[in-house]
């Protein structure tokens, strides 16, 4: 009957504990890719400020990241990523900005998008890539870019703006109640 007992608790102990592992270990593997995409962009905006104000085309591009962090496989915006040291790199036509994207061990497809004006990189995600290429993912903000960068923290005009629109509800609450006492 003892013996019964240690079986059940292990086996309870068990059932919670190995959804928590997965769970743990996915986040990791995402947090990788996520890493390798910071190193991304600190090279990005170091190439921004060597070569002025935009980025020198694809080849270049890889030509640069190549020699600056060897340790990373830079590949071509056709070219998918296979891994979290395998970086998809793509430029737009203008050079205005550099799209680069990473695949996690855990299947999901990581974007980023770094800006040649230095502001704040736009990062994405897609659980369900069939290819993870830079190329695929040249959309628009609204197509899926959060506009909160791994490096650059966010788009800080934005949350100054959420946060001036909450102080004018706040207000405008205010308002309505003291115009409320005045009726009574």
């Amino acid at each position: 009957m003892e013996l019964m007992v240690v079986v059940m608790t292990i086996a309870v102990l068990l059932a919670i504990a190995i959804p928590s592992f997965m769970g743990f270990r996915k986040t990791a593997q995402d947090r990788s890719a996520q890493a390798t995409l910071t190193i991304a962009e600190k090279h990005a905006r170091g190439m921004v400020i060597e070569n002025g104000s935009s980025f020198p085309g694809t080849k270049d591009t890889v030509t640069f990241l190549l020699t600056t962090e060897p340790v990373l496989v830079w590949v071509e915006h056709k070219t998918p990523s296979t891994g979290p040291g395998v970086i998809s790199v793509d430029e737009d036509n203008n050079g205005d900005d550099l799209n680069f994207a990473v695949l996690s061990d855990s299947g999901t497809c990581w974007y980023l998008r770094v800006l040649s004006n230095l502001g704040a990189a736009e990062t994405s995600f897609d659980k369900n890539a069939s290819s993870c290429e830079a190329h695929d993912f040249q959309g628009a903000p609204a197509d899926g870019w959060d506009g909160a960068g791994l490096v650059g923290g966010g788009d800080k005009d934005k949350d100054k703006d959420k946060d001036k629109d909450k102080d004018k509800d706040k207000d405008k609450d205010k308002d309505k109640d003291k115009d409320k006492d005045k009726d009574k």
